[in-house]
C-alpha cells in the first residue's frame, strides 16, 4: 500500500501549468486507478475488522475520511462531466489526497517521531501565538483611539479608523511587510510625532 501511495503523490507532483493533454490524462487516470485501489482498501478493512474495531483506530478514521472526500471528488467530477484536464472547482478537492502522505506515519518510525515532536512543540507555541494574537489586539485598539480619521479620505488603505482595519494594519507592522509605507503616510498626514 505505501508503494501506492508514493505512486499518488508522485503524479500529483506531475501537473504544472500548461502541461500538455496526454500528460494530465494520464494524471487523471493514474490518479482515478490510485482512488479506487484506496476505496477498496477501507471497504475491505471495514469488512474484515467490522466497522467499531475499524473506527477505533485513528489512523483508520483519517484513511477514512480521506477516501470519503476523495470519492466525493470523483462524483462531482462525474456530475459536472469534467476530468482533471479542465479548471474546474473539484480539482482544488485533489489536494485532500495529498494528506495520504501521513498514512506512512504508520509504518514509517521517524516520520512518527517527527510527527509527535511537531505536536509537542505545537502546545508552546500556541500559547505564543495566542498572547501574540492579545498583543496585536491590544496595539490595534491603542492604535485606533490615536490614530483614527488621522487620514482623512485619502483613499490610504491600510488605516486605524474601524477595529477591521487596525488589525490588519498592526499586523502589517509587526510582521514587518512594508511597514514603512504606513509611517511615511502618517509622518506626511500628523508629522513626526506619528512615528
Amino acid at each position: 500500500m505505501m508503494a501506492v501511495i508514493l505512486l499518488n503523490m508522485l503524479f500529483l507532483c506531475m501537473y504544472h501549468y500548461d502541461a500538455p493533454q496526454t500528460l494530465l490524462e494520464v494524471i487523471d487516470h493514474v490518479s482515478r486507478v490510485c482512488a479506487f485501489i484506496f476505496v477498496v482498501e477501507a471497504v475491505l478493512k471495514i469488512w474484515a475488522m467490522g466497522p467499531r474495531a475499524y473506527l477505533r483506530n485513528a489512523y483508520n478514521r483519517f484513511d477514512l475520511g480521506i477516501v470519503v472526500l476523495s470519492t466525493f471528488e470523483l462524483i462531482l467530477e462525474l456530475l459536472e462531466g469534467t476530468d482533471s484536464t479542465g479548471l474546474q472547482s473539484t480539482q482544488s478537492l485533489r489536494v485532500i489526497r495529498v494528506l495520504r502522505l501521513f498514512k506512512l506515519a504508520k509504518e514509517w518510525k521517524e516520520l512518527q517521531i517527527f510527527l509527535l515532536a511537531i505536536r509537542e512543540a505545537w502546545q508552546s507555541v500556541g500559547a505564543f501565538l495566542l498572547m501574540m494574537l492579545l498583543m496585536m489586539l491590544v496595539f490595534a485598539l491603542i492604535g485606533e483611539e490615536l490614530l483614527a480619521g488621522e487620514l482623512g479620505h485619502s483613499g490610504y488603505r491600510f488605516h486605524y479608523d474601524s477595529l477591521d482595519w487596525a488589525l490588519l494594519t498592526t499586523f502589517q507592522v509587526v510582521s514587518g511587510e512594508n511597514w514603512n509605507d504606513n509611517l511615511v503616510v502618517y509622518v506626511d498626514a500628523i508629522g513626526w510625532e506619528a512615528a
